[in-house]
């Protein structure tokens, strides 16, 4: 029985909070979630995990609230205690220079800087000002707290005027043998090197001494708009740093702090360049490698969706892309990687496209988690609420349950200046238990020779009985109706397979078991699919209840084809 077209926009997906949709599958669990405590609050445009500060075993997060208008914001930063929610702290900064220094705008866990035994973090304020002649600089700030009382430990001016120090912050771990947990900041506005705006990377020792600089080599370089480690790129037993900047990222190493490469935009100039992330030996070399976000954008007149690259650490050649759907969803914007989200023992990523349209909610954006096994999608969430903007800031570094494994952490705030921005929101999930419902024979076909690939369908016992199956080559557009969602692009394929699928497939559609159970197969003769090579073809199925009256819809099982 072939579902009615209908019917299948009647799909129900899970609805874990009120402006946050999950595609799909069972298990999926909220952990924690924090609303604004203010209106207008623009809470969750930046948030950090940390390591336990509350004694409970268990991750904590910072969580930035900026509510006002442009040029007088009021900067908070809140301290969460992850297993539990409850507040267990704030920050803010106070007097008149206050409204603009953006405190909060960088937040990082440094490990143990004070000797107490107990992980520290740090806040940006980098439009921080200091007097300078008859006027003020930017010139920022960086904040250290102690994470057991939440006490000033030091703070650092910024080196140069007009540096925005405090753009980004990350942990390094102990460089310099003291026992201690050293970081880095940026300042990418700095006068570095000789160079107008080349921009800064100071390296810190616990202590707040300086262990080394590193410096953009040209004027308006820009260097340290973003910084991201994690990773030992050229197998000293060290780790890297990978540092953005305006013509492209450069990779250093931490031991000696000498450039290991450098890699140009591919687009460009953009209005805003992307981000770094690292991910364990996806390649198998033995080094760590990396993801490269340019997010979606006009560059030039040069129209492009955001893609995300994935290059080998050991000499940064390109091992594959990650493509956005639309030109302006911001594919790329944000971009995370740090833990095991499904227990594989693999680090995992996330990508997010906070301008994305699903179900034509303008701006609410989509979240995207993949595995960094073999880069199949693993959980994809959709933004609900107009000016959403999920997927601007996403994080899958820590664990917030006490199950061995990262949880993901959504947040659909943006800057309070942003007109007509919600209030925001940030939410901590588990994907641990994760039930997909359909389970795939292989995850990529030769064009050239074919095969047979099998389709398990799993659902529970009650689902059904009527099942189908569904194919599309995006997954970014879902089909929406009403405000639900199936995690599909509405392409001539997709109303191929859901009014008359091809006779390559054997039972596309029937009865489920008594155990909610089925298997299909997709028959491909040599050569049938060649022009197609090199793309994904997605795969999602669906039950239905008496009445065509669907129940259930699986996660989106990609099946690579290769040239």
């Amino acid at each position: 029985m072939l579902l009615k077209f209908k019917s299948l926009l009647f799909l129900s997906p899970i609805v874990l909070c009120a402006s946050i949709f999950a595609q799909g599958g069972e298990g999926l669990q909220l952990l924690q979630q924090w609303d604004a405590p203010n209106p207008g609050a623009g809470f969750g445009f930046r948030y950090s995990p940390i390591d336990d500060i509350d004694g409970d075993g268990m991750a904590d997060i910072l969580i930035t609230e900026a509510s006002g208008i442009l040029g007088n914001v009021s900067y908070i930063v809140h301290v969460q205690s992850g297993a539990s929610g409850a507040l267990i702290r704030s920050h803010e900064t106070v007097g008149a220079l206050a409204v603009t220094d953006r405190f909060g705008d960088s937040l990082a866990a440094l490990g143990d800087v004070d000797g107490d035994g107990v992980s520290d973090y740090a806040i940006g304020a980098p439009s921080a000002l200091i007097p300078s002649g008859v006027g003020f600089s930017v010139a920022g700030k960086v904040f250290v707290f102690s994470g057991a009382t939440g006490a000033p430990v030091y703070e650092l001016n910024s080196p140069f005027l007009d540096a925005n120090f405090g753009t980004s912050i990350v942990g390094l771990g102990d460089l310099d043998g003291d026992g201690f947990e050293d970081f880095a900041a940026s300042g990418p506005s700095a006068d570095a090197g000789g160079f107008s705006g080349a921009g800064l990377i100071r390296i810190y020792s616990a202590t707040g001494a300086t262990i080394m600089d590193l410096s953009g080599t040209a004027s308006a370089d820009s260097l340290g708009q973003h910084l991201s480690t994690g990773g030992d790129l050229d197998a000293d037993g060290t780790q890297d740093l990978l540092a953005v900047s305006d013509t492209g990222v450069q990779a250093f190493s931490l031991a000696t702090g000498s450039l290991l490469y450098s890699l140009d935009w591919k687009h460009a100039p953009m209005a805003f360049q992307g981000t770094t992330a690292f991910l364990d030996d996806f390649d198998g070399d033995g080094r760590s490698d990396f993801l490269v976000s340019e997010p979606g954008q006009f560059s030039l007149g040069d129209a492009f969706p955001g893609r995300v690259y994935l290059y080998s650490g050991a000499n940064a050649s390109l091992l594959r892309i990650f493509s956005g759907f639309s030109i302006d969803d911001g594919y790329g914007t944000g971009l995370a990687s740090g833990g095991d989200l499904n227990g594989d023992g693999v680090t995992d990523f996330a990508i997010g496209a906070p301008y994305a349209n699903p179900n034509q909610v303008g701006n609410g954006g989509l979240a995207y988690f993949y595995s960094g096994a073999d880069g199949s999608l693993l959980y994809q969430f959709y933004g609900d609420v107009w000016m959403n903007a999920l997927g601007n800031n996403l994080n899958c570094s820590h664990d917030f349950d006490g199950d061995g494994l990262a949880d993901a952490v959504l947040g659909t705030g943006v800057p309070a200046w942003e007109t007509g921005s919600p209030d925001g929101s940030v939410s901590i999930f588990t994907l641990a238990n994760v039930d997909p419902f359909l389970s795939i024979s292989q995850g990529s076909v030769d064009a050239s020779v074919g095969g047979t690939i099998s389709f398990a369908l799993d659902f529970p016992p009650a689902a059904g009985p009527h099942y189908q199956l569904l194919a599309s080559f995006d997954t970014g557009d879902p089909i929406a109706h009403g405000g639900l969602m199936i995690p599909l692009s509405p392409q001539p394929f997709f109303d191929q397979m859901l009014r008359n699928p091809p006779s390559n497939f054997s039972a596309p559609t029937g009865l489920l078991d008594a155990n909610g159970d089925a298997a299909c197969t997709l028959t491909l003769g040599p050569g049938e699919l060649s022009a197609f090579a090199n793309r994904r073809l997605w795969f999602v199925a669906i039950a239905a209840g008496s009445g065509d009256v669907l129940t259930h819809t699986s996660i989106p099982i990609g099946l690579l084809i290769n040239r």
